[in-house]
């Protein structure tokens, strides 16, 4: 009904110890049961000592230390967990917006509509936070150079990857022209549709395609502004490199409609 713990005074953790502890003390493995706590000097160190305590004692006792264990992880690896998150949340809530964006009558009405734009709303809003969280990662002080450094930036950059890539498949819902088969294609797909659908718009086309990347690029602008005002040129030089690489991408995509 009880078992046997030991603690680290300096940091207060609790773990238990294997039986052989009588009445809380721990044999020696010194030849002659001497020793101060410390080890002699043939490297036989003392044993830990242990107490006994009630199971349901040590349930309390663990579950207070899993939560101050819990507090105490480094700001990376918290931010890191919230990033996750939100990346979950992202990815189960682009298959609710393209279903809902599919089951838009054409014309749309403002009830059709409702859902389809509530939803995106939502993903535009988890969109802002989760570029906010990686920015706050890129953001962490760290050693320049340093191995916490590359680990920053590598999350920062799949943070990017990841918002130009579901960005691109977040049309508008307004101007959305379904086909009465449920096997057309889903927005960015990028696969035909097994029934003829009616030619859409050149311009709500190019609207469409352009506007995630023009809502990073704002986003991105006001980044560089404020790693400017607090001096973090590193991070403000290669946001800029991200603005420029959308920029870019913008004007492909405009000289490709003009040809």
């Amino acid at each position: 009904c009880s078992v046997l713990v030991a603690a680290d005074w300096r940091t207060g953790r609790v773990w238990d110890v294997r039986e052989g502890i009588a009445y809380g003390v721990a044999r020696r493995d010194s030849a002659g049961g001497g020793g101060n706590g410390n080890g002699n000097g043939n490297g036989k160190a003392e044993e830990e000592k242990g107490v006994r305590v009630c199971r349901e004692c040590r349930e309390k006792v663990m579950r207070i230390q899993y939560v101050l264990e819990k507090s105490r992880l480094p700001p990376i690896t918290r931010l890191y967990n919230v990033l996750m998150q939100l990346e979950k949340e992202l990815l189960d809530l682009m298959p609710i917006y393209q279903e809902q964006y599919l089951e838009i009558p054409s014309p749309p009405t403002a009830a059709a509509l409702a859902p389809a734009q509530e939803t995106r709303k939502l993903i535009l809003d988890t969109f802002a936070d989760y570029d906010k969280i990686a920015g706050r990662i890129l953001g962490l002080p760290c050693t320049k150079g340093g191995e916490e450094e590359r680990v920053q930036r590598a999350v920062w950059m799949r943070s990017r990857a990841l918002l130009q890539k579901e960005m691109g498949g977040l049309p508008l819902p307004t101007s959305h022209r379904k086909s009465k088969s449920r096997g057309g294609s889903l927005p960015g797909s990028g696969h035909d549709s097994p029934v003829s659908l009616s030619l859409p718009d050149p311009d709500a086309e190019l609207a469409h395609r352009l506007q995630p990347l023009l809502e990073q690029e704002a986003l991105l602008d006001q980044y560089v502004a404020e790693a400017t005002a607090a001096r973090k040129f590193e991070d403000a030089r290669a946001l800029r490199q991200s603005l420029e690489e959308i920029r870019e991408e913008v004007g492909r995509l405009v000289r490709q409609a003009n040809a």
